[in-house]
């Protein structure tokens, strides 16, 4: 029995197609157009499956035609692109670390006061995730994990492992402030002006900002605030401010705040 016959009523997944050859493309598609011959048969058989491949090649080294047989294409967005799901991502590869390794679970394992299980890490190892562009992505990150666990020996919290550089965080966007002139400057620009035929616009100078928002920045005594609120547990802390946890450590670092 071969794979398309093993996965009638069901779904048969192709990993990593775009590293198949050029002669068994030919013969998938073959298969996808037209249904598949079981060894010893003449008589082809139909597809009665749901076939979903993957590559992380996108297009490079695929058939265009084999392409043009998956009716929906699905871009999944690198870390890089969404790193709000870094931290929960993190969260998930140690749990799931925690139920396969009881010794792992027993030193590093805790539950919150909502009954929440998760890993003691310190704040250095979700800052430098979050900074690192991580181009290997869930496998990079997994791999930092592993790397961070072997350094603590047995010893919480989980840090930023010291074979790998530490990120520099990202520079924060510094906008000049706008001048202001006294009354006096103003009124006397009015009066050599000729009255104006409509209305002038009013341009407002934007707010320094975290991002692209228009929020304002929270200053260092609101960042202390919420992360003594939240017992420095950086994501409820960054929820409490309206900014992503991303902002918030490159605030801790430009305010120079430190758990004691």
């Amino acid at each position: 029995i071969g794979y398309f016959q093993a996965a009638e009523g069901g779904t048969l997944f192709l990993d990593e197609i775009g590293e198949m050859p050029e002669a068994m493309q030919a013969k998938l598609l073959g298969a996808l157009q037209s249904g598949y011959t079981v060894v010893g048969e003449t008589q082809r058989r139909p597809l009665k499956c749901v076939v979903v491949a993957a590559t992380n090649r996108g297009d490079v080294g695929m058939k265009h035609d084999v392409r043009q047989r998956f009716g929906v294409l699905v871009v999944a967005p690198s870390l890089a692109e969404r790193r709000e799901d870094i931290a929960q991502m993190m969260a998930c590869l140690l749990l799931r670390r925690a139920a396969e390794n009881t010794e792992f679970a027993a030193k590093f394992l805790e539950t919150d006061a909502s009954g929440q299980p998760h890993v003691r890490v310190d704040a250095s190892l979700v800052a430098g995730l979050l900074r690192t562009r991580l181009p290997g992505n869930l496998r990079e990150l997994d791999s930092i994990l592993g790397m961070a666990i072997d350094q603590a020996r047995g010893e919480p919290p989980l840090r930023w492992p010291a074979r790998v550089p530490f990120p520099q965080p990202a520079p924060l966007e510094i906008r000049k402030e706008p001048t202001h002139h006294s009354a006096d400057v103003l009124i006397e620009g009015l009066e050599r002006r000729p009255a104006p035929t409509e209305p002038p616009k009013i341009v407002h100078a934007p707010d320094e900002s975290v991002g692209s928002g228009a929020r304002p920045l929270p200053s260092k005594e609101r960042v202390l605030e919420a992360l003594n609120a939240t017992q420095w547990r950086f994501k409820k802390a960054a929820d409490v401010l309206g900014i992503t946890t991303d902002a918030l450590f490159r605030l801790r670092d430009k305010y120079g705040l430190r758990e004691d």
